[in-house]
């Protein structure tokens, strides 16, 4: 049976004077909660800031534990947050080829989280870049370089994973078997997920709550079937 999670922010705020204004309350006993809106609706800036990379007055709780804040009461600094992202746009390291972008949160990670070598094995596996490992980013196709970064956003061990739309790039058939893959090593790592995505067929295969937000107000959420 899956952990039964808490992911809310209270009184999320955040503005950008005369454009944009984001001010909501989001909760989710769900693992994998969807969030959906129309473009400019604010699912990204909101993924920024449970993810602590926008300055804001943002709450953030996981499983009755505060994660922008740590012990002492002070703003907990990202790595120690124990989130991952994964963008669109896949954001990978240039510089670096798929193994080293891949393993770029297990080199400096603290001991305690880092992932064994033989897991990251079978990580690469199950997501299908063994064979990608030493190639060159700019190498790769998108859905390839939306896989890498799948692996290195899992391969930090993070307890929250923010994705926003991670698989746009792969092709139909890719896609729905990606999905299952992430869907079950999720579950079994116990990762909870809030994802942005489009596709319909995505929210009902992976979600069991939906967030939909416009103009950066939550005007609806609940079950897929019930939002959707």
């Amino acid at each position: 049976m899956a952990q039964q999670v808490h992911v809310y922010q209270s009184k999320v705020c955040y503005s950008i004077p005369g454009r944009f204004e984001l001010d909501l309350e989001l909760k989710s006993n769900q693992r994998v909660t969807a969030l959906i809106g129309p473009s400019g609706a604010g699912k990204t800036t909101i993924l920024k800031l449970i993810a602590g990379w926008l300055e804001s007055n943002s709450t953030i709780a996981l499983n009755g534990s505060r994660l922008d804040l740590n012990r002492s009461g002070k703003v907990q600094p990202l790595r120690d947050r124990g989130v991952g992202m994964v963008f669109q746009d896949d954001l990978l390291f240039p510089h670096l080829d798929v193994l080293d972008n891949a393993q770029f949160a297990i080199k400096y990670a603290r001991s305690e989280r880092r992932m064994e070598p033989f897991v990251f094995d079978s990580l690469c596996e199950n997501f299908g870049i063994v064979h990608l490992l030493g190639r060159k980013i700019f190498n790769l196709s998108g859905g390839e370089r939306q896989r890498v970064g799948l692996v290195r956003a899992l391969a930090a061990r993070p307890q929250l994973l923010l994705c926003d739309e991670p698989v746009s790039a792969v092709d139909r058939v890719g896609r729905t078997k990606l999905l299952a893959n992430l869907q079950s090593w999720t579950e079994r790592e116990q990762i909870v997920v809030i994802m942005v995505t489009h596709d319909h067929d995505e929210i009902r295969r992976m979600a069991g709550h939906v967030w939909h937000i416009d103009a950066g107000r939550l005007i609806a959420e609940g079950s897929p079937d019930s939002v959707i």
